[in-house]
């Protein structure tokens, strides 16, 4: 009796920590994620960074994929505007969106576009969505991790960590278990007019730059259907970024 009595306390024992288990091993998954685009300090160098992709836009499930250019300006991790260029109808549109820390803010060839509440939420959601997937999160956010179940990226096995913090969404990252890399990002985008949605974001086609590594290939599935695909075709790792980037105009 003595005997089972002590090794069903050793058992218990062990159901108390393993979530501490898992814990810990998710976070070595995102570190392994980090080392292989180049470590902490290389990542760093990313905090204030432009990217100009170009590629197509399927806004509509009846529309035809539309090519766009879209460039990325970040001031990590308060601050984004993305300017996507693209014709509309045979006429030249810029559409730009904005975060500039509380405030968020949309624009149409330099006129502003009132933004409902759920869009401007969902602009300030994207921020800690790139904190999360540009895997800096780490030491400077309050996140609980844990393992999620595995799937195939491309074909190859990829490992699952649940990312979740308070007052934020969950952000589900995968990461390509033979590289290391992250290969994809799952999460739930409050769409205005559309509302809660299932979207995904799969990274591909790395390439180093000053020792570090960003995908050069992004598409985006929104409901399982392919909105987004683009190609990085400048990346500028930048010293400082002029706050009047983030201005209204």
């Amino acid at each position: 009796m003595r005997c089972m009595i002590v090794s069903l306390t050793v058992l218990a024992s062990l159901f108390s920590v393993a979530p501490a288990l898992a814990e810990d091993a998710a976070r070595a998954i995102v570190e392994r994620g980090i080392k292989a685009q180049g470590g902490p300090e290389a990542l760093a160098k990313a905090k204030m960074v432009r990217i100009v992709s170009e590629g197509t836009a399927t806004f509509l499930p009846t529309m035809p994929a539309t090519p766009v250019k879209v460039e990325e300006l970040y001031s990590r991790p308060e601050k984004f505007k993305s300017t996507i260029s693209m014709q509309v109808q045979g006429m030249n549109v810029s559409f730009v969106q904005a975060v500039n820390g509380d405030e968020a803010w949309m624009s149409a060839n330099g006129m502003l576009i009132p933004l409902p509440p759920e869009g401007e939420k969902e602009l300030k959601a994207q921020m800690h969505t790139d904190q999360v997937t540009s895997l800096t999160f780490l030491g400077n956010l309050q996140a609980e991790l844990s393992l999620a179940d595995e799937v195939e990226v491309d074909g190859k096995p990829a490992a699952g960590v649940l990312v979740k913090a308070a007052g934020q969404r969950d952000v589900t990252l995968y990461f390509d278990k033979e590289s290391g890399l992250l290969v994809k990002a799952a999460f739930k985008a409050n769409i205005p007019m559309q509302g809660e949605t299932h979207q995904e974001a799969l990274f591909s086609d790395y390439q180093e730059q000053n020792g570090l590594k960003l995908p050069r290939k992004v598409v985006v599935l929104q409901g399982g259907r392919k909105i987004v695909e683009t190609k990085v075709v400048k990346v500028e790792l930048l010293d400082k970024v002029d706050d009047k980037e983030f201005a209204k105009p």
